[in-house]
């Protein structure tokens, strides 16, 4: 009872305090001080612990957002509507001055329904101050607690007042996507500015007055305005600055010492300009500049010694320009590269790029005009950890002369680690050079090749192989050499897995290895496997579609043509050690006078043919056929068939064989070897001569498998061979058989016989004795 007093206890008090906390004004929460405007939010708005909404302040023109955890109020714009940014904070004054926030967005209060007509960097100033308005800071009361303010989107052409005394901790601002043809005075006087951005503008023009007072500023984003030139001492007051963007301009060219004073410079991007070339001293002293963007220029070469001062950059990006070639030299002094994106240029061939020591450099040379092929990749790119030649169309194959180093740990940090070539024209066969030096994963996918030979997985060349991504070509033959079944004596051996998807596969007694190796209970000490769970046949028409791991493996089989008779089909059955030849339904009038030529047991079906004679039992052929199947033929005569130790099963019924044959009895002969065979559907004549076969069948019944089907002619009637006795005189050999039964009974019946006799005999004796005695008479 008392536990559960506690409980309802327990329980109410959680209903009372969780009620409790939702029930807490929200001027108790945000509000600073408890103004009465502040106080008035307890009516209008819904709040928690964290966040503020209120719907009732928020027509459909706009939406405020006030999050306390993150420390900053949201006002946003919607689409449609003619809302300023003036007219929002108009509303919202009263209750700012109470709301405490490191960064206020007032962002997307322009009329979006209104466009400017293109080429808007044409457009004059005044054309620009139509479709915009001017914003003044005395107008608003905001807390000087704000750091960061942000003014995006919302058709502003200046900003005015004295910012420094109405916001004295702001360090950032931006007003990104606005009508501003310069950088605001207001703003080029925020001396403690630590971050300015004003992308997507109209701005043309930038002098080094400009950043004079700016001198803490650390990050510049000036991109897609209408800059076409540079001073060479825009910049020079700006020895904080870290992070420079100004791509989306029409730079054409670049003043040589643009940055020379910029030595803190980590992130420089110049994308998508018109620049041809780069001034060759153009980065001097970036030894910390980190991030390069240069893509989608028109550039067509660069200076062998551009990069000499910039040991630790990491991200290059070249793409879309229109690169040729590259110095060998270019990137010896930057021995921390990591990325290099050189997709959609001009190369032909794979440039020749020298590294100092092995980094951790990914190379992308997609989308290019590469159409000979270096093999091997390392004599023109020697080290790597990612090279990218997809989407190249490879025409012709230049091997170099090579020598392999033995693998040590210095080499295993060498060579390309991760190669990948999809959608690359490759064709045919692969040629095995393509694997050396290359490390880890190869993705060649998505190509034309059309054969994979095993043999060119040399282990020496591709060192630490580990995936070969060959799926989406037009991979029909595997050809499986015998390293690929051979194990490795060391147990943590690396496996290589070959990953097949989506090719057109014929799936015959040649990939029989892959299942061996797949379902090996030692597979572990393999060095190549096949990835299967997508792996599919296209071949034979009877295996079409079917997933490798539901194929019945073991009865996998290959087609032989060499030395296969004409009209027949030969399979090669290679797990079972046996070739299929099948000369079924082919109207042949003769018995086949060649075979493969094999070491494996022959399967020969020739039935429902015309074939009325057997070959000499010379012939070669003979000792290669394991099972015969000559049933539904004409064959009259069974003299020549030869009858090898390796002959297990042999089929000769219903042909037209009608009496006994010495080579007939030599099929039931008694030994060691397990045959069967069948005699039914013959025209054989009831006779003697055929009970001498019968006995012979009898004693050997297990082996003849159609014995009861067995039947003789005689005066047109038909009888078993059963009853075979009644057309002749009994065979000597049955009297023996006859007599071995029965003298034993008629032994038994003599000696019991004889036995009742002498019984009786005494018998009688007795009772004589007994009557002459008594009467004295004797008794006949």
């Amino acid at each position: 009872m008392k536990m559960k007093i506690a409980y309802i206890f327990f329980l109410c008090q959680f209903i009372i305090n969780t009620k409790c906390m939702y029930i807490e004004s929200c001027s108790d929460i945000f509000c600073a001080t408890r103004q009465p405007a502040c106080v008035s939010l307890d009516e209008k708005c819904i709040c928690n612990q964290e966040k503020l909404h209120c719907p009732t302040l928020n027509p459909n023109r706009f939406h405020f957002y006030y999050d306390q955890f993150d420390n900053q109020v949201d006002l946003f714009g919607q689409y449609g509507f003619n809302t300023t940014v003036s007219d929002a904070l108009k509303l919202w004054a009263p209750y700012f001055a109470s709301l405490t926030a490191s960064k206020v967005n007032l962002i997307d209060f322009c009329d979006h329904t209104k466009q400017l007509v293109p080429f808007a960097c044409l457009l004059n100033a005044t054309d620009l101050q139509a479709n915009s308005m001017v914003f003044d800071f005395n107008l608003f009361p905001f807390k000087r607690s704000i750091e960061v303010l942000e003014l995006n989107s919302d058709c502003l052409h200046d900003v005015i007042s004295d910012i420094n005394s109405k916001l004295p901790n702001l360090i950032g601002i931006s007003l990104r996507s606005n009508y501003f043809t310069q950088i605001p005075y207001a703003v080029q006087n925020l001396t403690n500015l630590r971050g300015l951005t004003m992308s997507s503008n109209y701005i043309s023009n930038l002098s080094r007055k400009i950043f004079s007072k700016l001198y803490q500023l650390q990050e510049l984003f000036l991109s897609g305005n209408c800059i076409e030139s540079l001073q060479p001492d825009t910049f020079d007051d700006l020895y904080q600055l870290k992070v420079l963007t100004i791509g989306y301009n029409g730079l054409k060219s670049l003043p040589e010492k643009m940055l020379h004073l910029n030595s803190d410079l980590q992130t420089l991007d110049l994308s998508f300009n018109e620049l041809e070339e780069l001034p060759r001293n153009f980065l001097h002293n970036k030894y910390v500049l980190r991030n390069l963007i240069l893509a989608y220029n028109k550039l067509k070469v660069l200076d062998r010694r551009i990069f000499a001062s910039t040991k630790n950059l990491k991200n290059l990006k070249l793409q879309h320009n229109r690169l040729t070639s590259l110095d060998p030299n270019l990137f010896q002094f930057t021995p921390q590269l990591e990325n290099l994106d050189l997709s959609n240029n001009n190369f032909i061939r794979m440039p020749v790029i020298f590294l100092r020591r092995y980094n951790y450099l990914s190379i992308d040379l997609t989308h290019n005009n590469i159409t000979i092929f270096d093999l091997p990749v390392t004599s023109r790119i020697a080290n790597a950890k990612k090279l990218d030649l997809s989407y190249n169309c490879i025409q012709k194959i230049r091997i170099h002369n090579y020598q392999l180093e033995p693998v040590t740990a210095t080499s295993i940090e060498s060579g390309i680690h991760h190669f990948k070539c999809v959608i690359c024209c490759l064709k045919d066969d692969i040629f095995p050079d393509i694997f050396t030096n290359l490390q880890e994963n190869i993705d060649i996918s998505s190509n034309m090749i059309t054969k994979l030979n095993m043999t060119h997985l040399n282990t020496r060349r591709s060192r630490i192989l580990t995936k070969l991504d060959l799926g989406n070509n037009s991979i029909s033959d595997i050809v499986i050499d015998e390293k690929f079944t051979q194990k490795s004596n060391k147990t943590n051996s690396i496996m290589l897995v070959i990953d097949l998807w989506n090719n057109p596969i014929n799936c015959n007694c040649k990939i029989i290895p892959i299942f061996e190796v797949l379902y090996s209970t030692e597979k572990w000490f393999f060095t190549t496997s096949f990835d299967t769970d997508y792996m599919m046949c296209k071949k034979p028409n009877e295996l079409k579609g079917k997933i490798f791991t539901e194929l019945d493996w073991k009865n996998l089989y290959c087609t032989v043509t060499r030395n296969c008779p004409i009209s027949c089909a030969c399979f090669e059955f290679t797990y079972k050690n046996q070739i299929v030849v099948n000369c079924s339904h082919t109207k042949l009038t003769e018995f086949p006078t060649y075979l493969p030529n094999t070491s494996s047991d022959i399967i020969l079906d020739l039935q429902y043919n015309n074939i009325s004679s057997l070959p000499p039992k010379h012939f070669l052929i003979w000792d290669k056929i394991k099972d015969l199947d000559l049933s539904y033929n004409t064959i009259q005569s069974t003299a020549n068939l030869n009858i090898t130790s390796n002959l297990r099963n042999v089929k000769l019924n219903n042909n037209h064989l009608t009496s006994y044959e010495q080579s007939l009895e030599k099929l039931f002969a008694i030994d060691n070897i397990s045959r069967t065979v069948t005699l039914s559907g013959n025209l054989w004549l009831c006779s003697c001569e055929l009970i001498k076969l019968r006995n012979v069948m009898i004693k050997s019944r297990s082996r003849l498998l159609d014995l009861d089907k067995m039947e003789c002619t005689f005066k047109n009637s038909r009888y078993g061979f059963n009853h075979l006795d009644q057309f002749c005189p009994s065979d000597p050999s049955d009297i023996d058989l006859v007599l071995r039964a029965t003298l034993p009974i008629c032994a038994l019946i003599v000696i019991v016989i004889s036995a009742l006799c002498v019984f009786f005999a005494r018998r009688k004796l007795e009772i004589q004795y007994f009557c002459f005695r008594e009467d004295g008479v004797y008794v006949l």
